[in-house]
């Protein structure tokens, strides 16, 4: 089954649970307004009949850059998908969650989980192997109670006055445009600073250029500068966004620290993770022989910052893996090779053909699963070729 979405084509496979895509739609940008979210929306209103599916993506805030909206990975609440699962109702994930400058869970106060407890793996929003509330790569539940983390103030602050702007929106209010969302912000520079725009900069931690090329270059804030200037002028981020509301300035006070290190880098202690790496290295368990870069993940680190940091050890458990994968790969083939010439023996003893399917057959029998390529018929036709010579020799032997 083939469906046209604009000059791309996406394929469904029959009888699967769950569409294939293509690789250019999975990720991130089926999420926000560009042409392949409005051609996947098409699609789906003509399959579904609903008519408000604009209103499940970030497809609404097109004033702002993209990726300056969506995020690039999962994010989710253990603790909401712990409570519908609880419930027995149907697992979805909150279009709150995939907002980049939400860290929080308004409903729990905690922070949004990014990489699943059982592998340690982050996801990108969509894939082939997508399953709302499971890990995409090994299939676990991501519902869980245990490490969770609390949040900041400023952090469910932000989370709550997002998911009421969602809200808002999804029951019909008009966003403000570009150019009215920049007047607005012209409004509340006169009257939080008196037109100082050092001085607005300081308030929301931001570089003076930035703030000065939203003045003017006629460049769009991110959602995140926008939430910290609803903070400092004591206004609801809706009052911002949208049209019909106008924002009450309040006083231009912001704590000192209040801007969490999670909305721009994670701060991370690097001497914990050089124990813990300075333990892999030391291990000699073959759960340790994995490959750098999945370690990186599992630590939660960028893989190129760990080998900046730590070069001798990252080059120590890349070697262990390249030598445990080629000595992995060198015993899988001779277990190979052993059960074919057994398999081939048995057949060549009952005097039966050794063909190709044949030997298949009773591979299956004995729950190995058999893809033939090049290497694995070349040794096919050895174990044939052998079994046969040792058959005549023993029959030349008899006679």
């Amino acid at each position: 089954m083939s469906l046209a979405v604009g000059k791309r084509s996406t394929r469904v496979n029959q009888g699967t649970r769950y569409p294939t895509l293509r690789a250019k739609l999975l990720n991130n940008t089926i999420n926000i307004g560009n042409g392949v979210t409005a051609d996947v929306l098409d699609v789906l209103t003509q399959l579904t009949g609903q008519a408000n599916l604009r209103s499940t993506t970030i497809g609404l805030y097109v004033m702002m850059q993209p990726g300056s909206i969506s995020r690039r990975k999962r994010a989710w609440c253990a603790l909401c998908l712990d409570d519908v699962e609880k419930r027995k109702e149907p697992l979805y994930e909150q279009l709150l969650w995939s907002v980049g400058s939400v860290f929080a869970c308004p409903d729990h106060g905690v922070l949004l989980s990014t990489a699943c407890h059982r592998c340690g793996t982050q996801m990108r929003p969509l894939g082939a192997s997508y399953r709302p509330g499971h890990c995409s790569v090994c299939g676990a539940f991501l519902g869980t109670r245990a490490g969770v983390e609390r949040a900041t103030e400023w952090e469910i602050w932000t989370a709550k006055e997002m998911a009421k702007t969602i809200q808002l929106t999804s029951a019909g209010a008009q966003l403000r445009t570009a150019s009215s969302l920049l007047r607005c912000l012209e409004r509340v520079l006169e009257q939080l600073t008196d037109g100082n725009i050092t001085q607005l900069a300081r308030l929301i931690g931001a570089p003076k250029n930035t703030v000065w090329m939203w003045f003017r270059s006629d460049i769009v804030p991110t959602l995140e500068y926008l939430s910290r200037l609803a903070w400092v002028s004591g206004t609801p981020l809706h009052s911002l966004l949208i049209e019909a509301e106008e924002p009450h300035i309040g006083a231009a006070t912001a704590p000192k620290g209040v801007w969490s290190q999670r909305d721009t880098r994670e701060f991370k202690d690097w001497n914990d993770v050089s124990v813990k790496l300075l333990r892999l290295c030391n291990s000699e368990s073959p759960d340790a022989c994995i490959a750098p870069g999945r370690i990186a993940r599992l630590l939660q680190v960028d893989a190129g910052s760990l080998k900046a940091r730590f070069p001798a050890q990252y080059e120590l458990l890349r070697k262990r893996y390249v030598d445990f994968t080629e000595r992995s790969r060198r015993e899988k083939h001779q277990r190979f090779v052993t059960v074919i010439n057994r398999v081939v023996r048995e057949l060549v003893k009952v005097g039966a053909s050794p063909t190709r399917r044949k030997v298949e057959r009773l591979l299956h029998k004995q729950g190995i699963q058999t893809w033939w390529r090049q290497e694995h018929l070349g040794i096919w036709r050895e174990a044939v070729n052998a079994a046969r010579s040792a058959s005549d020799t023993q029959r030349k032997r008899i006679s």
